[in-house]
């Protein structure tokens, strides 16, 4: 069976009378990421990890073969910088006092077997004048190293820039706790490497203080065998990634499990694919009067195609790629792709502007020109109207103006031009000298009473 070097994490922490603790997991990674319309190629890859021990700090104590300068190990040392979890964590106190640390900050792990490479990976955090033995590092020589030891002298890592400004999000994070994953360099890839955190310098025993939680130290080591699924179907057993091309939409279940020397270990992941979001929404008409109708037709679809109004998913009035609405007020209409279980991420949308009949009836006697004086019809019932008839003109069929019985509407100038005017019994319609009114369709006239248009 084929063998791959796979990354395992070693993690550090031994707490006092057990021995080794194989937990394992696998940690699959995906690309493109979940949640995406592409069927694929999608590439998977499985990080198999055999946690050996886990060192938190939670037992209070330093790993067995860990060595330090006086810390303290709580979860409230600092003001308002609890730990990610709110458990224990390591604190940097006092300085050491006499041998090769005398006066210095560290903290220094047993010989680790990282031969074959690995990782690093903890979280950091400098003081921020949180109170005393809480002081923030403010200068060059008070910053942090990560450093191994080749056998001859300590290398460094990487490192942590103190600042007198403290945290900032962007440059200076570690002032908050920070999360670090630091591949181990070549130099340090030895049998028996140790490693340390080191402060070379400091202000005295309650001054730039810093801690440490969560730190973990991983080692590659043999992987025997691998096992990808998709829904429970075995795909391959060859290696730790695997590449597959979905067949469509929708939630499908990802399976990677591994056997090793040393333990064996399994993830699973759900992977989303949605439709595609749908393209322009074509209408045969944008802009209609109450009364009539257009036609929506979706672009780019994928499986059914549902509609909406009062928003994207809110009110569903019907299916297909296109559909014929008739709106009485002017409405947005919304359209999205639904296929195997899953809508598309976003939808389309159109809006059909819609245009009232101007259809006018007189309110009560007065000057034509005071919208005030009059009520339109919005298609089921009369309101008060926001423009007189002549003021606004729009294509839609048949508008008709209507002078009530018993009220005089007078034009006392410019220029009205209407379709339709319709004058019940004892309506009259006047203007002065300058006025025109122009009706260019029909004029009715009540019968049997008094009434009409007169010019004075």
């Amino acid at each position: 069976m084929k063998k791959r070097n796979i990354l395992l994490a070693l993690l550090l922490f031994l707490i006092p009378g057990m021995g080794a603790v194989y937990a394992q997991t696998a940690n699959i990674e995906a690309t493109p990421a979940s949640g995406g319309t592409s069927l694929g190629p999608v590439t998977f890859k499985g990080n198999p990890q055999v946690q050996a021990t886990a060192y938190n700090f939670n037992g209070g104590t330093l790993p067995s073969g860990w060595s330090s300068s006086p810390y303290s190990i709580s979860s409230t040392i600092c003001p308002g910088q609890n730990s990610p979890d709110n458990t224990n964590y390591f604190w940097a106190t006092d300085t050491e006092s006499g041998g090769s640390y005398d006066g210095k900050r560290y903290v220094e792990t047993n010989e680790i077997d990282v031969s074959n490479g690995g990782k690093i990976e903890f979280y950091i955090r400098y003081a921020d004048n949180e109170g005393s033995g809480c002081e923030q590092p403010d200068a060059a020589d008070e910053w942090v190293y990560l450093q191994y030891y080749d056998g001859n002298s300590w290398v460094d890592i990487t490192t942590w820039e103190a600042t007198s400004s403290g945290y900032n999000s962007s440059t200076h994070p570690w002032y908050q706790w920070y999360w670090n994953s630091v591949e181990i360099p070549a130099g340090a890839q030895t049998a028996n490497t140790k490693f340390r955190w080191y402060q070379p310098s400091n202000s005295g025993t309650t001054y730039d203080n810093w801690g440490l939680e969560d730190v973990s130290i991983g080692a590659n080591v043999t992987v025997d065998s691998h096992e990808w699924k998709i829904d429970g179907v075995t795909k391959s057993t060859s290696e730790a990634t695997y590449t597959y091309t979905f067949p469509q939409p929708g939630s499908y279940t990802v399976y990677y499990g591994f056997t090793s020397s040393v333990g064996d270990g399994n993830d699973q992941i759900n992977y989303l694919i949605l439709p595609v979001n749908p393209g322009s929404i074509s209408a045969t008409e944008t802009t209609i009067c109450n009364g009539n109708s257009s036609t929506l037709t979706a672009t780019n679809t994928q499986g059914t195609v549902y509609w909406y109004t009062d928003g994207c998913g809110t009110t569903e009035i019907g299916t297909g790629n296109s559909i014929t609405v008739s709106p009485s007020s002017t409405t947005t209409y919304y359209t999205r792709n639904y296929e195997n279980g899953q809508f598309s991420a976003s939808c389309a949308s159109v809006t059909i502007t819609v245009n009232q009949l101007p259809i006018y009836r007189s309110k009560q006697s007065g000057n034509w020109t005071v919208s005030s004086n009059w009520e339109q019809y919005n298609g089921s019932t009369w309101e008060a109207a926001t423009s007189y008839p002549g003021q606004i003109s729009n294509s839609c069929p048949n508008p008709m103006v209507t002078i009530r019985t018993n009220h005089t509407m007078n034009i006392p100038s410019g220029s009205i031009t209407i379709p339709n005017l319709s004058i019940e019994a004892n309506g009259l319609v006047t203007k002065d000298n300058t006025a025109t009114l122009t009706i260019t369709d029909e004029l009715i006239m009540g019968k049997d009473a008094s009434g009409g248009i007169q010019i004075n």
